[in-house]
């Protein structure tokens, strides 16, 4: 999926050091490998080699050329992976003297934490952190109806959690409200859909509550104007799943605001709007004999241009 986004792939490839074992490295010498290749098959052997060679590789035992049998390691094993990789090359190109990285300016996202005393009433920030990848944080109850934007905004934007902390004013560990902030929105929202039992049954009992709300389908189509029709209007409806969606900021004070589709206010200033739409995902392929990944991705015209 890294090789599909330019920034990138730009940025791996012109990445150079004198640390053995760099994944950074290795991967730029990959995806010119894989530029020039002419759609022919790539070794990926001194890839593979480096990256077992990390601590947390070995620590969870990734084996990449080690057939998964179990249908959960083909689950979590992309997730994980990308989260990992995201992490390690962010940190390898920020070394000295690059003050940033192509990771953070893509997938990258400021959370800060707002922390307030139960006790004395006092609130201090902490310093905030910064996240490349979320999990989406999923209803107890499987059945429970709710749009897959609002599920998001679920995520992002984490309810207050209490827990014992000390507070500088009253001079003790007290009880705290402690608030997520999102201070930053990323180039790229990198979405771990977690993909357990219970998860995928969430999944598939939305796409049929979604289904039985959305079974008639408007005449007119895409062509529809009338902005009070409930009917379906093509897949970008029927689906649970948007193939778009757009998130408003309208003051650095005010609550993020989460909506399907792209914006439609364009002239509107005051209104930071940041639109999203679905370019990658990985899908895991689960037949009677056998199982696999699949990666649909969308690449853009510049990635054509470039195998010309």
């Amino acid at each position: 999926m890294l090789y599909y986004l330019e920034p990138i792939a730009l940025a791996l490839k012109s990445h150079i050091c004198q640390n053995t074992g760099c994944l950074a490295c290795e991967l730029g010498v990959l995806f010119y490998t894989l530029d020039v290749s002419d759609d022919k098959i790539t070794d990926i052997d001194s890839f593979i080699q480096a990256f077992e060679q990390q601590p947390a590789a070995k620590y969870q035992d990734w084996q990449l050329y080690e057939r998964h049998h179990d249908k959960k390691d083909y689950l979590q094993l992309p997730q994980s992976l990308l989260t990992f990789l995201l992490r390690h090359l962010h940190e390898e190109i920020l070394r000295p003297p690059q003050p940033t990285s192509a990771i953070y300016l893509t997938f990258g996202s400021k959370v800060g934490h707002r922390t307030t005393c139960a006790t004395c009433n006092q609130t201090w920030y902490n310093k905030p952190s910064i996240n490349l990848t979320y999990t989406l944080d999923y209803p107890r109850e499987s059945n429970a109806k709710i749009t897959f934007v609002d599920l998001l905004k679920k995520t992002m934007q984490a309810e207050n959690t209490t827990r014992h902390i000390l507070c500088n004013r009253c001079g003790n560990y007290t009880p705290c409200q402690d608030k997520a902030v999102l201070e930053s929105l990323p180039y790229i929202l990198q979405l771990n859909c977690g993909m357990s039992a219970s998860d995928s049954e969430f999944w598939a009992n939305q796409v049929t509550i979604h289904k039985e709300e959305n079974h008639k389908s408007c005449p007119a189509g895409k062509n529809c104007n009338n902005s009070e029709c409930k009917l379906s209007h093509g897949f970008e409806q029927s689906s649970w799943l948007p193939l778009n969606f757009h998130i408003k900021a309208p003051n650095e004070q005010g609550a993020l605001q989460f909506a399907r589709g792209l914006h439609d206010d364009k002239e509107n200033s005051a209104v930071h709007v940041f639109e999203y739409e679905l370019c990658s995902v990985i899908a895991m392929i689960d037949a009677p004999t056998s199982q696999g990944l699949m990666l649909h991705s969308l690449v853009g015209r510049n990635y054509h241009q470039r195998q010309v």
